[in-house]
């Protein structure tokens, strides 16, 4: 795993060794960021179940102002750690170890607002239409900005939600990336 493009591109990141954890695979991390173009310089980004904090730090990268990272795994926030001091964005970062929803009410209490959330969630473990509704019912999308979501093609579910929109949907052999809109 290595950071693809930005300022601290090439750089390498340390991975999770867990069958459960399986990281976004370069070209689709490049496919992603083409999508979003330059609307991540000077985004807040959620990095919603971050695993090894690439998508995040590769907003970084590219040129996002801060990034929270959200993970409920153990060794998951150890790699996140390392490998934000690894690349020297400690300032700019912010790690929970909690689990999705609490994390949604902490960001939320703390009336933190993003304008990119990327959720890759353990295939077939998460609600992702929960969550999202979850996350409209907060002010932690801004106005305009966009979810992300990564998920296994064969598993999508129909997203029907008020104040999201799809502006984006493309498949990736197993995996499918679908970009939403959030309109008020």
């Amino acid at each position: 795993m290595r950071i693809t493009a930005g300022q601290k591109r090439g750089a390498t990141l340390h991975g999770l060794e867990s069958v459960e954890t399986r990281p976004t695979l370069d070209h689709v991390k490049e496919a992603v960021f083409s999508m979003v173009g330059n609307e991540i310089v000077d985004a807040t980004v959620l990095d919603l179940y971050a695993g090894s904090g690439a998508i995040g730090l590769e907003s970084l990268s590219r040129g996002a102002k801060f990034a929270v990272f959200v993970d409920d795994n153990s060794d998951a926030i150890k790699i996140i750690h390392k490998n934000i001091e690894k690349l020297s964005y400690c300032q700019n970062t912010l790690v929970l170890s909690v689990k999705d929803n609490e994390s949604i009410d902490t960001l939320s209490r703390k009336k933190m607002v993003f304008n990119m959330i990327y959720m890759d969630p353990p295939f077939g473990k998460t609600n992702i239409k929960q969550t999202l509704e979850k996350l409209l019912k907060t002010s932690l999308i801004a106005e305009n900005g966009f979810v992300i979501i990564e998920e296994e093609h064969a598993a999508r579910i129909v997203l029907d939600l008020q104040g999201l929109v799809l502006e984006k949907d493309k498949r990736y052999g197993r995996i499918s990336i679908r970009v939403l809109r959030r309109v008020l």
